[in-house]
């Protein structure tokens, strides 16, 4: 399959702009959802999608050319959610507790989760190469690394990614990337989690040179 054509099957046939089209739109992708989360990705097809959601195929395929475009638009969303929750996450925070405590209160939301929501996370992470969502999953590790390294630097004086910034942020994206897919790999749920986070956050401050005295529970 040429690129041309794999675009033209994982993207959208249209956006939706009205209303009542953006409504449909979103019936169209939780009914997409409820099927993964309930019966996995295996079992998702558009005849199941639009059963699913109570539309027609004819309705769903308005919008969406075959199951791989519902997965890229899935993907998508849940990429603009994490993201906004994350900010909020970080905006939550009290100032008061150490680098390292931030580190692993962020990062144990990946790694607590489990039934429907992990059959869920794995399907869509699985399915990121697949549908070309590749370049938009690494805007998705950077940004929450760029979170991660702001925070951390306008916090605790002396913490920062110079002088070898882009280097240090290419690294935390892929180690965001990193957390984001060990999380669905079976082998984690047999780990000692609050070592994987301790050794996670101890990795993070390191490359962002922060200081002792802010690394643990600040007084």
């Amino acid at each position: 399959m040429n690129k041309r054509r794999l675009t033209s099957v994982v993207e959208p046939r249209k956006e939706p702009k009205q209303e009542r089209s953006r409504q449909t739109y979103q019936v169209i992708l939780q009914g997409a959802m409820r099927v993964i989360r309930r019966d996995g990705l295996q079992k998702l097809s558009t005849n199941k999608v639009a059963d699913e959601s109570g539309v027609s195929i004819g309705s769903l395929y308005q919008y969406f050319p075959s199951k791989q475009a519902i997965l890229a638009a899935l993907i998508d969303q849940v990429f603009e959610f994490e993201l906004q929750r994350m900010k909020e996450a970080f905006e939550s925070l009290s100032p008061k507790i150490g680098a390292r405590q931030v580190i692993k209160h962020i990062c144990t939301v990946y790694f607590n989760i489990e039934g429907e929501d992990l059959i869920y996370r794995r399907a869509l992470i699985n399915s990121v190469a697949a549908v070309e969502k590749t370049p938009e999953a690494l805007r998705f590790h950077r940004a929450v690394g760029g979170l991660f390294i702001d925070y951390l630097t306008q916090n605790y004086p002396g913490a920062g990614a110079r002088p070898h910034a882009q280097t240090i942020i290419f690294i935390i994206q892929y180690m965001m990337r990193a957390v984001a897919i060990s999380s669905v790999d079976p082998e984690v749920q047999e780990l000692d989690k609050n070592l994987l986070l301790d050794e996670l956050a101890e990795s993070m401050m390191n490359l962002l040179k922060v200081p002792p005295k802010y690394r643990d529970v600040m007084s």
